[in-house]
């Protein structure tokens, strides 16, 4: 169901700047934010996308989170520019701040966040 609604908000250029996907099944949540990923950048291959990040637990830090912010300013390849964090409840105080003024100014990020 979410995913349908989702790629209809695409299709119909309604897609906000970012969605939370939160699930009790995080290999479910995370394969869900990758299908959708794929249909929004037509791609099979995420790994091939420059517009694609995948953000692991353990490579979570305010260095990635300030590599993100630098990241956002290029111009996506394809349509946008998508940021899917493993578990975003990892994010310390520092990090919450600094991606939340990403999401404020950045139009062309879709944040994907996927906790467990």
């Amino acid at each position: 169901v979410y995913k349908r609604q989702l790629l209809e908000e695409y299709d119909e250029n309604h897609l906000k700047n970012s969605y939370i996907f939160e699930s009790k099944d995080q290999n479910s949540a995370l394969k869900l934010a990758r299908e959708i990923s794929e249909y929004i950048l037509q791609t099979d291959n995420l790994e091939n996308t420059p517009d694609f990040t995948s953000i692991k637990k353990e490579e979570m830090s305010i260095d990635t989170i300030r590599n993100i912010i630098k990241n956002c300013r290029v111009k996506p390849f394809k349509s946008k520019k998508i940021y899917v964090f493993e578990d975003s409840s990892k994010f310390n105080i520092s990090m919450q701040n600094a991606f939340l003024k990403t999401l404020e100014v950045a139009k062309i990020l879709i944040e994907l966040n996927i906790k467990s």
